[in-house]
């Protein structure tokens, strides 16, 4: 499998993508999630539905922070895995340029 940089770079870039619209997207729902302390009327069970109600609320609010931060995580081992593969060719390319300089009388092509 050959591993491209410019390519994890384009992924970690979708991902913060995907990161920041679900921030967007999530900042943007919570208005209508806003239940008014009257909306389930006075029957007996109104506080607890409305309880249930925010709970819920609160606990889609942590998921989707939470998968906000596995996205970034991943951007950034991306790039680091871009940077890694990049350093590691370079160092390849360098090992390969001494090697042909200590081979004296031994043609050796640059594409080698």
């Amino acid at each position: 499998m050959k591993v491209i940089p410019q390519q994890l770079s384009r992924l970690a870039d979708d991902c913060l993508g995907a990161s920041q619209s679900l921030t967007d997207d999530w900042s943007g729902a919570q208005g209508g999630l806003t239940v008014g302390g009257r909306a389930a009327g006075n029957t007996g069970g109104a506080a607890g539905l409305l309880s249930a109600h925010q709970a819920a609320a609160n606990t889609a609010g942590t998921a989707i922070g939470r998968l906000v931060g596995v996205l970034e995580k991943d951007m950034d081992a991306l790039l680091q895995c871009a940077f890694d593969v990049t350093a590691t060719d370079e160092s390849a390319a360098a090992d390969l340029e001494v090697t042909r300089s200590l081979l004296p009388g031994v043609y050796l092509p640059k594409d080698a």
